[in-house]
């Protein structure tokens, strides 16, 4: 829902989290500053909360702070950051992917036991997966951000989008993923 018409001094303000880009631990912290934000609002400033990806995408833009500040309690952080058998990062998983033998040498050394033969293609396997799941889970995301922008078109006037996330993995290597 959208408000028919937005007075001319409000300022409207789109409280967009990320849920998959925030950790379970980082939430508390995260709604309280969302809270302390929120209390700095002017009364006839407008707010919104857009979880995404996995609630229905329901926009009530409204007067009410509170209301919004009580529905943080219902945010959570999904990111997940054990993905696999080995301790692949995200740079490693870039690196790999990208065919860089020092990085993949570097891993093996670390993660495979002496004589395992089969330790350094589950390391390529796995991270190439990895960043397929991670290719997939970005352009989710980045398709509901668009989506988002392109829902308030139909709204007059200035709108902030504050994006709350803990980030979002890419790389810009040629050959190393996620893309």
């Amino acid at each position: 829902r959208t408000p028919g018409r937005v007075p001319e001094d409000a300022r409207v303000f789109i409280l967009a989290f990320d849920q998959l880009g925030l950790g379970a631990g980082a939430v508390m912290p995260v709604r309280e500053a969302v809270r302390r934000f929120l209390n700095q609002l002017r009364p006839q400033d407008m707010v919104a909360m857009y979880e995404f990806p996995f609630r229905v995408g329901l926009l009530d833009i409204t007067h009410d702070h509170r209301q919004v500040s009580r529905a943080l309690d219902r945010v959570l952080g999904m990111r997940q950051l054990d993905r696999g058998l080995y301790s692949l990062l995200p740079s490693e998983i870039t690196e790999i992917t990208a065919s860089d033998a020092d990085t993949l040498q570097r891993v093996i050394s670390r993660e495979c036991f002496a004589g395992d033969i089969g330790c350094p293609d589950a390391i390529r396997m796995e991270a190439h997966g990895i960043a397929s799941s991670l290719e997939t889970e970005a352009g989710q995301r980045l398709g509901e951000l668009s989506r988002l922008a392109e829902s308030l078109s139909g709204l007059q006037g200035r709108k902030t989008i504050v994006l709350i996330s803990g980030g979002l993995v890419s790389s810009m290597r040629p050959g190393g993923r996620p893309d």
